[in-house]
């Protein structure tokens, strides 16, 4: 065994975790709008209103927060198991959404892997400084290519 390779998996610790987490807009919207949501379905008691606007909320406050989830488990996944290969940032698009008064871009990454080229799309409204030309570090899975991750759009540094 030679030493100085590191033979432990990658792993995202918890303070990324939760720089993941909370680099995803809107940020705390979902979580908040689950509080509310719970608590009109605490305070039903014969209010169909109070029942109808709960079960919106806790909807919402769901789909908000499962995405924010299925992105960590997507880090998670990619830089416990995945390989690593450098994505060029090759185009970026505006889209027709708007998120606190700012234009959300639509940010492409292309990388190759097995002589395939792949892209990873990434929306914010916050990365003005990227570039075209930018280079990053992607995490991928070897079974699927597709199924990638870049930890700097979320200001995670992998050691």
């Amino acid at each position: 065994m030679k030493i100085g390779i590191n033979l432990m998996p990658r792993e995202l610790s918890f303070y990324n975790r939760l720089k993941i987490y909370f680099s995803i807009a809107p940020f705390i919207f979902g979580e908040v709008a689950l509080i509310f949501g719970i608590s009109a379905l605490i305070h039903v008691e014969g209010s169909s209103e109070n029942l109808v606007i709960g079960i919106i909320l806790l909807i919402v406050g769901f789909y908000f927060t499962y995405r924010k989830v299925k992105t960590i488990i997507r880090g998670i996944k990619t830089i416990r198991y995945g390989h690593s290969v450098t994505a060029n940032l090759s185009y970026i698009l505006n889209s027709s959404f708007v998120h606190n008064s700012r234009v959300v871009k639509n940010y492409f990454f292309n990388y190759k892997v097995d002589d395939k080229i792949y892209t990873y799309d990434f929306s914010s409204a916050y990365r003005r400084h990227l570039e075209t030309g930018d280079k990053m570090e992607i995490y991928y899975l070897p079974s699927n290519p597709e199924y990638a991750f870049i930890p700097e759009l979320y200001n995670v540094k992998i050691k």
